[in-house]
Formats: C-alpha cells, sequence, structure tokens
C-alpha cells in the first residue's frame, strides 16, 4: 500500500504481527524523526500503526521533508522484510 494524500498530510497504515511488533516500528520512526527533525503523527492501536506526516513551517501542507521521511519509513518495512 502507498501512502495517501488527504487534507495536506500524506498517511499510511501499517500491519504488524503483535503490539510488540508495531511498538518497535514506532520507536524506530520516532527515532529516525530525530535524525531528520522532521516528526509526524503516530498512532498505535495494537498491532496497527498508522502514520500522517505534514510540514507545519509551510502551512501544513506537504513538502520534499514528508517525502523524505515516507520513504525513511518505507525503507525499515523494506529491511524488515529482507530480515536486515
Amino acid at each position: 500500500m502507498s501512502w495517501t494524500k488527504k487534507n495536506g498530510y500524506l498517511i499510511k497504515k501499517f500491519e504488524f504481527s503483535s503490539y510488540d511488533d508495531g511498538l518497535k516500528f514506532v520507536n524506530e520512526i520516532a527515532r529516525i524523526a530525530n535524525e531528520v527533525d522532521h516528526h509526524p503523527d503516530i498512532l498505535l492501536k495494537y498491532s496497527r500503526v498508522i502514520v500522517r506526516t505534514t510540514t507545519h513551517d509551510t502551512g501544513n501542507t506537504i513538502s520534499d521533508k514528508d517525502y523524505n521521511l515516507t520513504a525513511l519509513i518505507d525503507n525499515l518495512i523494506e529491511k524488515a522484510d529482507r530480515g536486515v
């Protein structure tokens, strides 16, 4: 599933097999967000994680910061799928 544009945000839902796996993913997103200084909204609902990002500095519009962050988040999933 790709990122969806809605109301000035990029949004994506991720499904995991357990709460712990979802929580680990959230913590990895937080680590990356701190590194790039761009912080998304994250909702953890048991094994589902919903991420949405916008750039507040530009009046809550989608910017390159958001696209770069979503690529980094997708890369986390790709690494996990490859067992890296």
